[in-house]
């Protein structure tokens, strides 16, 4: 049996979201429901699945700026509180990569990587990437 699929997406009133499904089931949510729930690295650890967010914590304010569907099942939400989850945006990271011959057969390589230290808000609860400095030597005879 295929997995139910949103068909519909209606704003039942400022604080509910009904869904009508692929298999003819309708569903509301309230909104700050959804909100507690989302699956983003932002609010599940991704490698334990522990919760990140406080039971509580999400205001009653809480709404979906925007909504899409992304590929045939999921449904994607750009939050009023900034977290999103989906493909990560773009952002900003300078790396440098510079080679010197020392000799005819000596070269010595340094790569500075993400010179800013940028950390995007998408990528808190996942890799940790930070600052990086690789220094090699490559020879050939």
């Amino acid at each position: 049996m295929a997995t139910p699929a949103p068909k519909n997406i209606t704003q039942v009133n400022e604080t509910t979201l009904g869904i009508s499904w692929s298999d003819g089931h309708e569903s509301e949510y309230p909104v700050k429901i959804l909100r507690e729930n989302c699956p983003c690295a932002n609010c599940i650890d991704e490698w334990s699945g522990k919760k990140l967010i406080v039971s509580g914590s999400i205001p009653d304010s809480i709404r979906p700026r925007n909504l899409k569907a992304v590929g045939l099942y999921a449904l994607q939400f750009d939050w009023s509180d900034g977290i999103w989850i989906g493909i990560i945006g773009p952002y900003d990271i300078i790396d440098l990569f510079y080679t010197y011959h020392i000799t005819e057969n000596l070269d010595v390589n340094l790569s500075a990587l993400n010179l800013n230290n940028d950390i995007h808000k998408e990528l808190i609860g996942g890799a940790q990437m930070g600052r990086q400095i690789v220094i090699r030597f490559t020879s050939s005879f």
